[in-house]
């Protein structure tokens, strides 16, 4: 093997034939050296600047459960932040709209329930047929005129539920079923923050046992009872002749009550010229509650509601003997006249719906408690 010149440059791994000669001397622009080849100390170069072996990295997998820790905190905080929980004041107003034509349909009494299950109780009221004799069908209307037990069976049941529906009163004949009280004593909370008159309740006559007194007292136990669920802040009136003729009567009762010493008579009646009674109209406008909304008419005067009801809703009387509107009617109905079913469709014209029937029992169904709630027309529409 011959030596290798020190007066030419050596090239690894290339022969002397191979080297070019200086591209000066040709008279050409130099040409792009070809890739020389990597000898032992070049990849050993290389090879420390690659990662060490996992075994090695003892000291950086310290870094992996902090790094990984760090992920899972960032996507919860982002599936946190894009839930509707992140966004309270978003959240509520989904909501609020969500409530809106149950508010809006009940003129603000049902201020929490969504528009799916209000569609389902528009839907029952809408389907339900007033006259359910599975025989007869519409015509029972007409039949059993002499048997109000089987009329009242027959015929104009609930078609709508309220969903705190409470009994008021206790049991017997006092006691009444009553549309969420609750809700009552909210709405009222919220008249008397705006500078109104918190809530208004007429109590139309009193049964029997109401007339009978305990301890030198009247028996006011639904009016009683009705104060304790509002909490004292509504205002109730109690109208009943009798009154007038007790030692007790002293105008306002120790528990707030209102007691007024005449019965509620209907227009019809006013011919007969009874000094213990006044009309409908005459008694809201002697009280001042003219264009008022009553919260509760709560009426049981044996038989009166037959001659009066159309003056409830009396829209030709002048604001000052007529109220605004009455938002839930608790009556008892005695018997069944030619006019009852008459009394129904006038009240289903007014835009009620029946939340409660019970048949009176104790007088073998010749007498029904009913209870019905006011809604806006639309909520009857298709």
């Amino acid at each position: 093997m011959s030596e290798i010149s020190t007066n030419q440059p050596h090239y690894c791994g290339l022969g002397e034939s191979d080297v070019e000669p200086s591209s000066s001397l040709l008279g050409r622009p130099p040409r792009t050296a070809r890739p020389a080849a990597i000898g032992v100390t070049d990849l050993s170069a290389i090879v420390s600047l690659l990662p060490a072996p996992l075994g090695n990295r003892r000291a950086n997998s310290r870094l992996v459960f902090p790094v990984a820790s760090a992920a899972l905190i960032a996507l919860a905080l982002f599936a946190l932040l894009s839930s509707p929980l992140a966004h309270p004041r978003r959240a509520s107003a989904e909501r609020e709209r969500d409530y809106e034509i149950a508010r809006s349909q009940s003129f603000g009494f049902f201020d929490d329930v969504s528009s799916a299950t209000w569609e389902r109780m528009r839907d029952r009221s809408r389907s339900s047929s007033p006259h359910n004799d599975e025989k007869l069908g519409l015509r029972s209307e007409f039949a059993n005129r002499d048997d109000p037990a089987r009329w009242y069976r027959d015929n104009w049941d609930p078609d709508f539920t309220c969903p705190g529906e409470r009994r008021v009163g206790g049991g017997g004949d006092s006691g009444k079923w009553v549309c969420d009280p609750h809700r009552i004593r909210s709405r009222a909370d919220r008249r008397n923050k705006d500078g109104g008159g918190g809530c208004l309740v007429y109590s139309i006559g009193l049964p029997p046992e109401a007339m009978e007194r305990t301890g030198g007292d009247f028996n006011l136990a639904f009016e009683r009872s009705l104060m304790d669920e509002l909490n004292g802040g509504c205002e109730v009136h109690v109208f009943d002749h009798r009154l007038s003729t007790s030692e007790n009567y002293q105008g306002i009762h120790e528990s707030g009550i209102i007691l007024h010493p005449w019965s509620v008579e209907g227009e019809l009646d006013r011919g007969k010229g009874r000094r213990t009674h006044l009309t409908f109209a005459e008694t809201v406008r002697k009280l001042g509650h003219g264009g008022m909304t009553l919260d509760v008419l709560k009426v049981d005067c044996e038989g009166c509601e037959w001659t009066q009801y159309q003056d409830w809703f009396d829209e030709s009387s002048s604001k000052s003997s007529s109220v605004a509107a009455i938002d839930q009617l608790l009556i008892e109905l005695h018997g069944a006249p030619n006019s009852d079913n008459a009394f129904f469709e006038w009240i289903r014209s007014k835009g009620y719906v029946i939340f409660h029937k019970e048949l009176d029992a104790q007088y073998g169904g010749m007498s029904v408690e009913y209870g019905f709630f006011r809604l806006r027309k639309d909520f009857f529409e298709d």
